[in-house]
C-alpha cells in the first residue's frame, strides 16, 4: 500500500516538474512580448519597432508600424492573457487576448524569433478597430469632407506662407515624423508660385482608383478635382482621435 502511494506522489511530482519546465521553457516568450508592448503603451513605438528582426522591418516600415498599432488599439495596451504557445527551434508564436485601458478585450497573435539566445518579436496580428471601433472606407460624403479639408489647410498654408496651420490639421502621427518647414519644403513651388488652390473646391472631387484601407489601418485616397485645370491629389489619413487625420499629402497641377 505504502509502495502504491509512494508511487503515486512521485507521478504526480513528475508530472509537476514536466509542467513547471514547460512553463519555464515558454516564460521569456510573454516576457519578450509584454516588454515589447509596454514600450508602445508608454510611447516608445520607435524603440519597439528597432528591436525587432531586420527582416520585419524592411517588409514595414516605421510609419506604417505605428499607424497598425494605433489602428488595433496597442498602443493602449494595459495588459495581457495568453492562452497559447509553441515553439519550432528560434521562431515561436504566441496567442492570447490583450486589454486596452478603455477596456475592450484584443485578440492578438505574435511572431517571435530567437536571435543571441534572445527572443524578439517579429510581428503581431490583431484584429481591425480602434478604441472598440471597427474600421472601413467612408462614404462618399466623408471622403469628400476630408479631402476637402486637406486642401483647405493647404490653401491657407500656401497663401499665408504659415505651414504651422497645415501641421496643426495633421495626425499625430504626422507631426512627429515631419515639421513646418518640411512642409513648407514640400510645397514651396506653390508659395514662392503665388499658386491659390482655393479654385479646386468648387467641384466635387472624383477619387480613382477606389480610396481603400490597407492592412496598417491607412486610408489612400486618390484622384482630382475636375478644375480648369485639374488638381490630383494623393492623400493618406489614420483614425486618431475619433476621425481620419492626414498621413501625407501630395497634390499635383
Amino acid at each position: 500500500m505504502k509502495r502504491k502511494a509512494l508511487g503515486v506522489v512521485v507521478a504526480v511530482l513528475v508530472l509537476v516538474l514536466a509542467v513547471w519546465q514547460l512553463r519555464r521553457r515558454r516564460d521569456p516568450l510573454p516576457r519578450a512580448a509584454e516588454s515589447f508592448l509596454r514600450a508602445v503603451a508608454a510611447g516608445d513605438a520607435s524603440a519597439a519597432y528597432r528591436s525587432m528582426p531586420d527582416s520585419s522591418r524592411r517588409a514595414r516600415s516605421e510609419l506604417e508600424f505605428r499607424a497598425f498599432l494605433q489602428s488595433r488599439g496597442l498602443d493602449d495596451f494595459r495588459s495581457a492573457v495568453w492562452t497559447h504557445a509553441s515553439v519550432q527551434g528560434d521562431r515561436a508564436e504566441l496567442g492570447g487576448r490583450l486589454t486596452t485601458g478603455a477596456g475592450h478585450e484584443l485578440p492578438v497573435t505574435l511572431k517571435l524569433e530567437r536571435r543571441n539566445k534572445r527572443w524578439r518579436v517579429a510581428s503581431v496580428q490583431a484584429a481591425e478597430g480602434t478604441d472598440g471601433v471597427a474600421l472601413s472606407v467612408p462614404g462618399e460624403a466623408a471622403l469628400r469632407r476630408i479631402t476637402d479639408e486637406a486642401v483647405r489647410l493647404l490653401t491657407v498654408a500656401v497663401n499665408e506662407d504659415d505651414f504651422g496651420v497645415l501641421y496643426a490639421g495633421v495626425s499625430v502621427l504626422w507631426q512627429e515624423q515631419t515639421t513646418e518647414q518640411a512642409l513648407r519644403e514640400r510645397f514651396k513651388d506653390y508659395v514662392e508660385r503665388e499658386i491659390d488652390l482655393s479654385f479646386a473646391r468648387r467641384e466635387a472631387p472624383i477619387f480613382e482608383p477606389k480610396p481603400s484601407l490597407d492592412g496598417n489601418g491607412i486610408l489612400r485616397v486618390q484622384g482630382y478635382y475636375p478644375t480648369p485645370p485639374p488638381l490630383g491629389f494623393d492623400m493618406a489619413f489614420v483614425f486618431e482621435r475619433g476621425e481620419w487625420r492626414l498621413l501625407n499629402l501630395r497634390v499635383e497641377l
